[in-house]
């Protein structure tokens, strides 16, 4: 009798464990998805027509995303003439935003801070 009742107690802690465990995995889920709708608020002082756009003449690779960006396709070039897929580079600078980096607009490569047009500026 005694066996049973500890078999029942040891399977009792384990259901209750798990639904410790699932509760507490549920709320880092929901926190998380509060905190991503933070970050698409996330304004920036550039924007995708603030930067040059370039066709290029030769394959390019991103190196924030390191896919390819085939010569004839247009991408962003910053001021020290390293290229990105334009949601990329904004991506970036958006987590440098949000991780409180004074330069959040340099480049991910060089850390050259890209200079705002006046248009940028009025904005901000």
């Amino acid at each position: 009798m005694s066996s049973i009742l500890m078999s029942l107690a040891v399977i009792t802690g384990a259901f209750i464990g798990m639904a410790m465990i699932m509760m507490a995995f549920s709320f880092v889920t929901t926190a998380l998805k509060g905190q991503r709708k933070d970050s698409a608020q996330t304004q920036l002082p550039l924007n995708l027509d603030d930067i040059t756009e370039v066709t290029l003449s030769s394959d390019e690779t991103c190196a924030i995303c390191m896919d390819d960006i085939p010569a004839g396709d247009v991408a962003k070039s910053l001021q020290c003439n390293h290229q990105f897929h334009g949601e990329c580079i904004l991506a970036w600078w958006s987590k440098q935003v949000r991780r409180g980096q004074d330069s959040a607009t340099s480049c991910p490569l060089c850390r050259c801070i890209q200079p705002m047009p006046a248009e940028a500026e009025a904005r901000v």
